[in-house]
């Protein structure tokens, strides 16, 4: 069982028994698998700082944001000339990264220095940093009512922030480890990856407490919502799967086999996709929404480890191992998905 490990490399388990007293020395390893292919999909490749570790996608201002693990920055790519032009100072270990496109503000969660950076992406500058609790991870952004939630991942809570004020204005508790945030689109219910637990705690944002909870695979991670469908996608870890949670039924109703070290899941419901970052494998696997089974696997880059997609359908891929983004356009993206499974693992 490789639950040690995926503690100490995944996990950011950033834990003393992983480290010599510096959190640095806990960091997710980018060291290649024995045996890796080589990259063979025909993405745009973006130079970034090293190891970005989050991307967020801002299509109004026509830029996307990559927080940095390797240099604790944050780089501003433009989508017109697609290289970077501008890079942020963070806190220490910058992991996720989100924004708020009504206000302009971008939010870094800072692994290492127990805090969330604010930037303000029209003025490229940092405007505030929040402290917040131990070893902060996901992200979660209302646009409408300006809440901005990050998962405490070693403090077993989730700290709730004003955008606003840039304060932190409540503290959620009742989940254990928390690595993975997605909200629903009315802003109402919060779910929570607990990887200790290995299930989704669901936040009554209302009253502030779980109002359920649903048992998943092992060291759950990333979560991605399929709104309209009433589906939510868990990418677990430990044991390199997926599970597809029915929220009405408040059930695992399928669970899909992926690759190595599954961290991010994002999903497109237009296209009827989900894409999942499977790091160790160097690999995005893409999943068909209505048969919930992998249609196709891309090899993408070295250490894929977070994966969006934008309004567009674009598909965005950090990749930590090479300090790149790859960025898929939807014309790409259908050529490749439509070209035989073996043409996209292999030269």
């Amino acid at each position: 069982m490789r639950f040690a490990a995926v503690l100490c490399v995944l996990a950011l388990a950033l834990a003393a028994a992983c480290s010599s007293g510096d959190d640095r020395d806990a960091t997710p390893s980018t060291t290649q698998p024995a045996g890796t292919p080589a990259p063979t999909s025909p993405g745009a490749r973006i130079q970034t700082g090293a190891k970005p570790w989050g991307v967020a996608v801002d299509p109004g201002r026509r830029f996307l944001y990559t927080s940095n693990e390797g240099e604790d920055t944050v780089s501003f790519v433009s989508l017109d000339s697609m290289v970077a032009v501008q890079t942020v100072p963070a806190g220490s270990g910058p992991s996720s990264i989100a924004v708020n496109t009504r206000t302009g503000f971008i939010y870094v969660t800072n692994a290492f220095s127990a805090s969330v950076s604010v930037i303000d992406a029209d003025e490229s500058t940092v405007v505030a940093t929040i402290p917040v609790e131990q070893k902060p991870w996901a992200l979660a952004v209302d646009e409408a009512s300006n809440r901005i939630y990050v998962a405490n991942a070693d403090g077993d809570s989730i700290s709730v922030i004003d955008g606003a004020t840039e304060s932190v204005v409540d503290t959620l508790t009742g989940v254990e480890e928390p690595w993975g945030l997605e909200l629903s689109p009315d802003g109402a219910t919060l779910y929570a990856a607990s990887a200790a637990q290995h299930e989704i705690a669901i936040f009554d944002l209302a009253s502030g407490e779980v109002g359920s909870r649903v048992a998943v695979g092992e060291r759950p991670r990333g979560l991605a919502l399929d709104a309209a469908a009433g589906r939510l996608y868990v990418s677990n870890v430990e044991e390199a799967t997926v599970s597809v949670i029915d929220l009405a039924l408040a059930a695992v109703v399928d669970t899909v086999q992926v690759e190595d070290l599954p961290q991010s899941v994002a999903v497109d419901a237009a296209a009827g996709r989900a894409y999942v970052a499977n790091s160790f494998a160097s690999s995005v696997s893409v999943i068909d929404l209505t048969t919930d089974t992998v249609v196709d696997t891309l090899t993408v880059c070295s250490n894929p480890w977070d994966v969006t997609v934008g309004p567009d359908g674009a598909l965005y891929v950090a990749c930590s191992g090479s300090s790149q983004v790859i960025v898929f356009s939807p014309d790409v993206l259908a050529g490749l998905l439509s070209a035989a499974p073996d043409a996209l693992q292999s030269e």
